[in-house]
C-alpha cells in the first residue's frame, strides 16, 4: 500500500490591517449627546449609537474631558455607568477649562459673591456655564453648555522679581499691550494679584476697562473683588477661592486610584474667548491648577488648552518646569499639605503634557516643543483651517503627534484648507459612511436606524479617520503609519 503524501497547504494570508484609533479628546458630557441644542431638546440621548459608530470605525479608546468641577463629577459617574456596556474603552480627565474659571471665584452651590463693579445677571449666568470648545469665526471651539458649573480655583500670589517679563497682553489686543507697557506688569504680577490701594483703585479699574473691551464684565468683577482695596470684599473673595481650590484638590485626590482617571485637565489659557472668563482669572487659575499637579505628585499627564495665548502659556509652563518657591500662598495651598513652610513647585522630570486641538502659530509650536521632550500636540479639525495650520502639522515631529476629534466640536469644515487633501483620496473616498440628518429629524426615525445616522454638524469620534488622512496627506506618509504612530504615542502618554 503506497504511502499517502500529505497535501501542501500554503501559509494563511497575514491578518489584514485593521486601524486602531485613540481619540484623546471627546466631550461626552456635552448636552448635544443628550439631544439638547442651545437649551432645546430635539431628540433623546443617543450616546449608545455614538459609541457604536466609534467602534465600527476602529476607535478603540476615548479620553473624555472634564471642563469644570461639576462636569468632572458628571463625567466620573458617566464613565462608571457606561463602562460595562461601552464597545470602546472610556477614560476621563478632571480639571477646569479656561472658559470656566469663573467658578473658582464663586461660592459652591451658592450665589456668587457680588462683584465690585460692572456685574450683570445675564452675564453671570452665561459666564458660569460649563464651556465647551468652539471657534468664534469657524465655530470650532467651546461654547457654554446648559449645565451650570460651580466656581473654582484661585491664583498664586507669589511675586518673583527675577521672573521673566512677559507682556500681559492678549495676542489679539493691542490696547492690552499698551496698558501692560504703561503699568510695567508681568504675568506674574497678575497671578500674584496684589491688592490695589484705595487711591489707585479707580486708575486700575480704568486700565482694565481700556485693555479688555471684549471681556465679560461679570468675570472681570470677580477679579476686581480679589484685588479690591476693601479688605472685607477681598478676604471674602479669597476665602471662596480657597474653598474651591480645596474642592478641586479633594476631587483629584479621590480619583488617583481609579484606573480610568488618566489625565488632569482640561485647563490652560484661551484669549480667543475672553467673553467667557477674563484673562486675569485665566492666568491665576492656570497657575493654581499647575500647583495642584505638583502637590499631588501623581505623575498624571496634563491635558492642556491654548488659544492665542502662546507667550503667557509657555512662560507659565517654563516656570513650573524650572521650579520656583511660593512665599505668599495667598490661596492656602499649604493647608493641603499640612505645612507652614513656603512650597517649592516643580514638575517631575518626566512630566508629560499635551497641548490639544492645536491651532496657533508656528513660533508657538516651536516654543512648546522646545519646552520639554515630554510635550505632545493634539491635532483635530481645528488644526487644519489655514495654510499656517497645515505648515504646523507638517513641522510637528511624528513622535510628538496625537490625534483627536474634540467631538462634538472641531469637525473639518468645507472652509478649511484641509478639504484640498481630502479630495486627494481617490482609492478610498473619505465620504462619511453614515447618513447625515438634521437634529430635528432624528427623533422622527425608528430608533434601530439611529446607529446609521449622524447629526448634521455634530462631530463624533467615528470621524477620526478623516483627521488621520489629512495628517497623512500633509506629511506624505501612509495613513497606516500615521494611525499606528498616533496610537503608540497616545498609549505612551495616557496608558493603553
Amino acid at each position: 500500500m503506497s504511502k499517502q503524501i500529505p497535501r501542501y497547504l500554503p501559509p494563511p494570508d497575514p491578518q489584514p490591517y485593521s486601524p486602531r484609533y485613540y481619540d484623546i479628546g471627546m466631550n461626552l458630557t456635552d448636552t448635544m449627546f443628550r439631544g439638547i441644542y442651545h437649551g432645546k431638546q430635539y431628540h433623546a440621548p443617543d450616546i449608545p449609537e455614538v459609541l457604536k459608530r466609534a467602534r465600527d470605525r476602529h476607535v478603540r479608546t476615548l479620553l473624555l474631558t472634564g471642563s469644570s468641577i461639576e462636569e468632572s463629577r458628571q463625567l466620573i459617574s458617566m464613565v462608571a455607568g457606561l463602562k460595562n456596556a461601552s464597545p470602546v474603552k472610556l477614560y476621563y480627565t478632571v480639571g477646569v477649562h479656561p472658559c470656566c474659571v469663573n467658578e473658582f471665584a464663586e461660592a459652591s452651590g451658592e450665589d456668587p459673591l457680588p462683584a465690585t463693579t460692572g456685574t450683570d445677571s445675564t452675564e453671570k449666568v452665561e459666564s458660569s456655564s460649563t464651556a465647551v470648545e468652539t471657534d468664534q469665526q469657524d465655530k470650532d471651539s467651546k461654547q457654554p453648555q446648559d449645565n451650570s458649573a460651580g466656581s473654582k480655583d484661585s491664583m498664586e500670589k507669589e511675586v518673583d522679581e527675577t521672573a521673566r517679563a512677559v507682556s500681559n497682553a492678549s495676542v489679539n489686543d493691542e490696547a492690552a499691550e499698551t496698558a501692560s507697557a504703561e503699568s510695567g506688569k508681568t504675568i506674574w504680577d497678575v497671578i500674584t494679584a496684589n491688592p490695589v490701594t484705595a487711591s489707585t483703585e479707580a486708575t486700575a479699574a480704568a486700565e482694565l476697562a481700556k485693555s479688555h473691551p471684549d471681556t465679560n464684565e461679570y468675570s472681570m468683577g470677580l477679579y476686581k473683588s480679589l484685588i479690591s482695596s476693601d479688605e472685607t470684599v477681598r478676604n471674602a473673595s479669597i476665602s471662596i477661592v480657597k474653598q474651591r481650590v480645596k474642592e478641586l484638590y479633594a476631587l483629584l485626590q479621590s480619583r488617583l486610584d481609579d484606573p480610568d482617571f488618566r489625565a488632569i485637565g482640561e485647563f490652560g489659557l484661551d484669549y480667543e474667548r475672553l467673553h467667557y472668563s477674563c484673562r486675569e482669572l485665566q492666568l491665576i487659575f492656570f497657575a493654581e491648577q499647575l500647583k495642584l499637579v505638583c502637590l499631588l505628585k501623581a505623575n498624571k499627564p496634563l491635558f492642556l488648552h491654548m488659544r492665542k495665548a502662546g507667550p503667557d502659556f509657555t512662560e507659565i509652563l517654563r516656570r513650573f518646569i524650572e521650579g520656583f518657591t511660593d512665599e505668599r500662598d495667598t490661596h492656602g495651598l499649604r493647608e493641603l499639605t499640612n505645612t507652614d513652610k513656603p512650597i517649592h513647585y516643580k514638575f517631575a522630570p518626566d512630566q508629560k503634557f499635551v497641548v490639544h486641538s492645536y491651532s496657533d502659530s508656528l513660533e508657538d509650536l516651536d516654543n512648546l516643543l522646545g519646552l520639554s521632550p515630554h510635550c505632545y500636540i493634539g491635532l483635530n479639525g481645528a488644526s487644519f483651517r489655514t495654510d499656517e495650520n497645515i505648515e504646523a502639522v507638517r513641522r510637528l515631529p511624528l513622535d510628538r503627534m496625537l490625534l483627536e476629534t474634540d467631538a462634538p466640536w472641531c469637525e473639518i469644515r468645507p472652509t478649511h484648507v484641509a478639504q484640498q487633501f481630502l479630495k486627494n483620496w481617490k482609492p478610498q473616498p473619505i465620504a462619511n459612511p453614515y447618513k447625515t440628518v438634521k437634529k430635528n429629524k432624528l427623533a422622527k426615525m425608528p430608533r434601530e436606524e439611529w446607529v446609521q445616522c449622524m447629526v448634521k454638524s455634530r462631530n463624533e469620534p467615528c470621524m477620526m479617520e478623516q483627521v488621520a488622512f489629512v495628517v497623512a496627506e500633509v506629511k506624505k506618509c501612509p495613513i497606516e503609519e500615521i494611525v499606528e504612530i498616533a496610537w503608540k504615542n497616545s498609549c505612551k502618554v495616557f496608558g493603553k
